[in-house]
């Protein structure tokens, strides 16, 4: 009988895992397209707009700067309205902004708004993609959904490359924006099914009976997240420092640039398969204490610093290691806040997301200052410091929140299902 049990559990947690991971997935994909796109067409962007590289960097950055001041506003939406609603607005203004930037946006002053407008779309499909693993996908699997989910920036970085070699090089950059117009279509219909689910009941909006219940137990003091959203936007730098100038650095180092790139398109798939296998890990763990998470990042400093050192061996070295460890950790962090904070699910991941939109918006910027003024080692050892200091503030939040939030044992139904 128990056996029996014990199968069906694992059979339904399968069933409800992969749609809802899928949907929160797209969600994030599309909500990522219109800045991935934009930095791969950054020459051609420069070329047909007249614009110049601290143009691109502006547009980037009004992108984060209105998703940091969303995420609080967009999470409080999706807890006290439902996910599904959210995402839909979410997956609406991501299509439709990527359809205006290959249709009519002309100028730099329109490329700056519908980017401003972008980083709002990016915020709803964001804080819905959270709310999705923490609604709809079973507690003891969060961990590797998350997983599933943090792979798309990759995933999308890798594809717009593609995009661009394939579309906008033989028919222009405004075909390349149209192409991830469609991209959005897929979100649409996975979304349809919640939709319809969200209108007939109010099941998406509450926390999941499979959840421990931490109704008896106090939530943590508001510096944690203080300090956690600290903690991401520090480690929020290495993953956009990574980005933008991994290539550069190693092609100063002695590489030719297409090696470089294929390097550095190599260290980006070994950073999915990373960010999987750190959910699978956080799963087991049970999501209960943010220390591997600073671990994680700690680890990933040493990787950084090597990219410091003038080796084109060692700086692929540590191009592997910061990219695996340095892009990895989101997928260990998210299910720990979720579970502290299960209640305002997507309010707090939105004020954890001030953190990493502020990350991502300075980090370029302070380690290009970094690089003109000192060069790359110099860039890297500052950027290898922050990801430390990141590591310290999680840790000293994880010690505010000792004594609040889940002190309750993994109920038996799930420890019994995956033994």
């Amino acid at each position: 009988m128990s056996d029996r049990r014990t199968s069906a559990c694992s059979v339904a947690e399968l069933g409800s895992f992969w749609r809802p991971s899928l949907t929160s997935f797209a969600l994030l994909s599309v909500g990522y397209l219109p800045v991935a796109l934009l930095g791969v067409l950054a020459v051609q962007l420069e070329a047909a707009l007249i614009m110049t590289p601290v143009d691109i960097g502006l547009a980037i950055a009004a992108y984060w700067g209105t998703n940091a001041a969303a995420a609080p506003i967009v999470g409080h939406r999706a807890d006290q309205h439902g996910w599904a609603p959210t995402g839909a607005l979410g997956v609406a203004i991501s299509g439709i902004i990527l359809f205006l930037l290959a249709a009519v946006v002309g100028s730099k002053p329109t490329l700056m708004l519908a980017m401003a407008i972008a980083g709002v779309g990016l915020a709803l499909c964001s804080q819905s993609s959270n709310l999705t693993i923490a609604r709809e996908v079973p507690w003891s699997r969060q961990g590797r959904a998350f997983g599933l989910k943090q792979t798309a920036p990759p995933i999308i970085a890798m594809a717009s490359g593609l995009i661009v070699a394939g579309i906008a090089v033989p028919f222009g950059w405004r075909w390349a924006f149209l192409t991830g117009a469609v991209l959005a279509l897929p979100a649409a219909v996975l979304m349809t099914p919640y939709l319809r689910q969200h209108r007939s009941n109010d099941a998406v909006s509450r926390p999941r009976d499979d959840t421990p219940d931490l109704s008896h137990e106090t939530t943590p003091p508001h510096r944690a997240i203080v300090l956690i959203a600290a903690g991401v936007g520090c480690a929020s730098v290495s993953i956009a420092a990574l980005g933008a100038f991994s290539v550069p650095t190693l092609v100063s180092s002695g590489v030719g640039a297409s090696a470089a790139a294929t390097m550095f398109a190599g260290a980006s798939a070994i950073a999915v398969i990373g960010r999987l296998a750190t959910g699978w890990v956080a799963d087991r763990r049970g999501h209960t204490s943010l220390t591997g998470t600073a671990l994680i990042i700690g680890i990933s400093a040493g990787g950084v610093v090597l990219l410091a050192v003038p080796s084109p061996a060692v700086a692929a070295i540590g191009l592997a290691i910061a990219l695996t460890l340095g892009w990895g950790w989101p997928p260990a962090l998210y299910p720990v806040v979720m579970r502290y904070w299960r209640q305002a699910t997507a309010r707090t991941t939105g004020f954890v997301s001030i953190g990493t939109s502020a990350g991502a918006s300075v980090g370029p910027v302070m380690f290009g200052v970094i690089v003109a003024s000192r060069g790359y080692s110099a860039a890297w050892v500052a950027t290898g410091f922050l990801s430390l200091c990141a590591a310290a503030f999680l840790l000293a939040a994880q010690h505010s929140m000792t004594g609040h939030g889940p002190r309750t044992p993994v109920p038996a139904t799930i420890v019994e299902a995956y033994e």
